[in-house]
């Protein structure tokens, strides 16, 4: 994967070459499992995702860290 940066929910999410991400300036630490080729993070235990930018979109959408005021 080449490097990706967009906007979600108001949090610039950035992925180089799937091996750094960061959402809103904030560097997040995930896991890969190899086998299964899932993506998972400690911001959303007990989720996997099919792709490191599917993880990323929903830390930027589902974390309380990154939730934008209403």
């Amino acid at each position: 994967m080449a490097k990706v940066s967009k906007e979600v929910m108001g949090h610039k999410v950035e992925i180089d070459d799937e091996d750094n991400l960061s959402v809103a300036g904030k560097q997040i630490d995930y896991q890969h499992d190899p086998v299964a080729n899932k993506w998972s993070s400690s911001y959303l235990p007990y989720s996997d995702y099919g792709s490191l930018e599917d993880l990323a979109d929903a830390i930027a959408t589902h974390t309380e860290e990154f939730k934008t005021p209403e």
